[in-house]
């Protein structure tokens, strides 16, 4: 995973192309995407699911991938998971402490008042529209937070 820290795209596809067995794929690259994707690292995720790590596999952990980038508000790791994963989020629809996994995702990133990812997300087919009696919603960690942006731009999609 050293080679994610340092940032060293090249080297990590000579790592890829030269070591492809199943415990790097499945243990190592897992690890390194996390790392990745926390940091911000577009091209080092990039790099990563393309090397055909099984993203699915990440939401059964408490952090996947795009946990990970939309906490740390990167907007453009976010886009890439999703626009590469899409599949995989949106037939997964993962339950997630009793709700739909896009749905935990988006209330992280509106709690921190990562704008650009709740877009991102709310494209991706996040839910806005949660119990009420079951859990806060991301309107409600928004408002808490006075994000102010992401408070206007949810508060025109959640019904009244």
């Amino acid at each position: 995973m050293w080679v994610v820290l340092e940032k060293r795209p090249r080297t990590l596809k000579i790592l890829l192309q030269e070591r492809p067995g199943v415990q790097l794929k499945e243990n190592w690259l897992f690890g390194a995407l996390m790392m990745a994707a926390d940091g911000g690292h577009g091209i080092m995720v990039k790099i990563l699911l393309n090397s055909g790590i099984n993203i699915g596999a990440s939401i059964d952990y408490y952090y996947s991938a795009l946990d990970l980038a939309a906490r740390g508000g990167h907007a453009h790791v976010v886009k890439l998971v999703l626009e590469t994963c899409a599949a995989v989020f949106s037939s997964h629809d993962r339950m997630f402490n009793g709700h739909g996994y896009l749905s935990s995702v988006l209330k992280s990133s509106s709690e921190r008042g990562h704008e650009q990812v709740v877009v991102l997300l709310l494209n991706a087919g996040a839910p806005t529209n949660e119990d009420a009696d079951t859990s806060i919603s991301a309107l409600q960690m928004a408002t808490a937070e006075g994000h102010e942006q992401v408070v206007k731009l949810l508060s025109k999609l959640v019904p009244k």
